[in-house]
């Protein structure tokens, strides 16, 4: 919802119109970064009159990896950021960027931080973004109607239930500013009807407690909330509130409460797994090691069609929780089925994981090994399956 900004059409015209002959002409095939020094960003930028771009990443930040060979490299994504800014790469775990950490409020990697030359953050966007996104996000940056900095001067100014109030929540949302709830729930208030679309997704961004006014909208007009948004993240957010409402008093609850519960606001065809899904995790939390193995075994044979990352799930939390040859078989099996389905770095973790549990040394230095060339691959951080393959091998050591 948040990307659908301009069209592609659109965004092509945009980006001409702002780029111009550059776009055709320019050679340049990606991004030019300046290392790890930011004071050499700030003088260039005061020198210029260019906004900073930074790309506040982490070493081991996979997506971080993907956006350096994926995007940065779009020569059209090159060509705007090149004429348009002065870009930096900050590492946010070292130098200057430890206290960029702190002073951005940087918690998620990527951040994508829009700064001036005296260092004032105009606009922030979070996660992973195709190239087309990342150019929606700088554009928005520029923008006064649409900037982070800027909405939040008119705010302070008196902007109270308005298109710039709620251009104001937005900007918050996409940024994950933990001012979100206050500005959104703000802008709710002086709403009269809730049924418009823009006010919906709000509506919908905004519940998190069950029982509270958002939650009851989405319950009471949950058919015209799928229409807008579809059944799986309307009944997402519904069942998210509900399992957190149970799970802060979990030794109070009543299995059968939940499940006329789950009845009442789920339909048919989704109630059944949400339901035992929720029984797993009651059993998992309140340390009903039978309840939950003999739940979880039911749960595989009443859904066959598990995908690997449920099946990997519950064979982890096996795993963690339970080291009885018994269970651990089990949990072998379901590892197994995981990797037919499909074979990567987590599942074949897990396999490892249960075989070292079990003091199989062979196999479990396999599947070990085997984890860690797929998560090489994926260029996914590896270190806690090198301390398993650590930990097999001295078996080995100590066996001989």
């Amino acid at each position: 919802m948040e990307h659908q900004f301009l069209s592609t059409s659109g965004f092509i015209c945009v980006l001409l119109i702002l780029v111009g002959p550059l776009f055709f002409q320019s050679k340049a095939q990606e991004i030019e970064f300046i290392d790890n020094d930011l004071d050499m960003a700030v003088a260039r930028s005061a020198s210029s009159g260019k906004m900073i771009f930074v790309d506040a990443y982490a070493s081991w930040c996979a997506p971080c990896k993907v956006m350096d060979q994926q995007v940065f490299t779009d020569s059209m994504v090159a060509a705007f950021f090149n004429a348009k800014f002065i870009n930096l790469k900050l590492d946010m775990e070292k130098g200057d960027g430890e206290a960029a950490t702190e002073k951005y409020d940087v918690k998620a990697y990527p951040t994508f931080l829009f700064i001036d030359s005296a260092g004032s953050l105009l606009h922030k966007g979070i996660g992973y973004m195709m190239p087309k996104d990342l150019v929606s996000l700088a554009l928005r940056a520029r923008d006064p109607s649409t900037q982070l900095a800027s909405l939040a001067a008119k705010y302070a100014g008196g902007a109270r239930g308005d298109k710039v109030h709620l251009a104001y929540a937005k900007a918050l949302s996409r940024a994950r500013d933990q001012r979100f709830d206050i500005v959104a729930r703000a802008y709710l208030d002086t709403q009269p009807d809730w049924t418009d679309k823009a006010t919906m997704e709000l509506v919908l961004q905004t519940a998190k407690v069950y029982g509270d006014p958002c939650y009851q909208d989405i319950l009471k007009n949950k058919f015209l909330y799928i229409k807008a948004y579809g059944e799986g993240v309307v009944y997402g957010r519904l069942l998210h509130m509900l399992e957190k409402h149970y799970f802060e008093d979990i030794d109070a609850v009543k299995l059968s409460d939940v499940k006329q519960k789950y009845a009442d606001i789920f339909p048919i065809s989704k109630e059944g797994q949400f339901y035992d899904n929720f029984e797993l995790s009651f059993y998992e939390r309140t340390n009903r090691k039978e309840k939950y193995i003999d739940a979880a075994k039911q749960y595989v044979k009443k859904y066959p069609n598990l995908s690997w990352s449920a099946l990997n799930g519950l064979s982890w939390n096996i795993y963690e929780k339970y080291g009885d040859e018994k269970a651990l078989k089990l949990a072998t099996r379901w590892a197994k089925k995981s990797i037919e389905l499909q074979s990567n770095h987590y599942n074949n973790d897990t396999l490892a994981a249960l075989y070292y549990k079990q003091g199989k040394e062979k196999p479990a230095r396999k599947y070990a090994e085997r984890a860690i060339e797929l998560a090489k691959a994926a260029k996914a951080d590896y270190s806690t399956t090198t301390e398993l393959l650590e930990r097999i091998n001295a078996m080995s050591i100590a066996s001989s």
